[in-house]
């Protein structure tokens, strides 16, 4: 009979543990990567760019800018405009980019990402930077991103802010992209961690 009583009890135990186990909650942020090519304000619709320089603070006047205004560092809102036709919207920097901090820029880009969080194998944080690891669709993406569109800008966003703008100079096969100079190590790690699903 004791032999019962402790075989019972010890199969309640166990049970209750793996309960405890399989009601665990994983305590991760889901976000969104997209990786888009900055359009030139110069080659988009007159009616486009026209609404999108009334939205920002300052219109860019100078051609070769990726951005086509800036909007005020205190205005703490993440606008996201989309063009009355739906094929474009504008984005801000995460960061200011003045050199005295009062301005984020603003980009245009095509509404649907190039890449997204389906294109990525996996992210490792080094030190500021996040690596991003495509998959093999993702790595086809991003060879052609960086074949037919050298000397654009590509925008590297999460949850539509921009954290990195970087020139295309050449040809990626390696099926690696990278956003760099995040504000810290720990920024970088919790985004892999959440681009991850950790």
């Amino acid at each position: 009979m004791m032999k019962k009583v402790l075989y019972t009890l010890a199969f309640i135990a166990v049970f209750i543990l793996n309960s405890c186990k399989t009601n665990q909650v994983k305590n991760t942020q889901t976000i969104n990567l997209g990786i888009y090519v900055s359009e030139n304000p110069v080659e988009l619709p007159d009616t486009v760019v026209r609404l999108f320089r009334k939205l920002t603070v300052e219109a860019e006047n100078d051609t070769a800018s990726p951005f086509i205004g800036y909007i005020d560092a205190a205005n703490n809102l993440n606008p996201v405009f989309e063009s009355p036709d739906s094929s474009y919207k504008i984005l801000r920097t995460l960061n200011t980019v003045d050199k005295n901090g009062k301005y984020h820029g603003m980009v245009v880009v095509k509404t649907t990402p190039f890449i997204g969080n389906d294109d990525i194998s996996k992210t490792k944080a080094e030190g500021n930077k996040l690596i991003i690891y495509f998959n093999p669709e993702g790595s086809g993406k991003w060879a052609d991103i960086t074949r037919n569109f050298q000397g654009k800008t590509v925008a590297f966003t999460i949850d539509n802010v921009i954290y990195s703008l970087p020139l295309i100079n050449g040809t990626v096969t390696n099926g690696v992209a990278m956003i760099g100079a995040l504000d810290s190590e720990a920024t970088a790690l919790k985004l892999s961690d959440a681009l991850n699903g950790n």
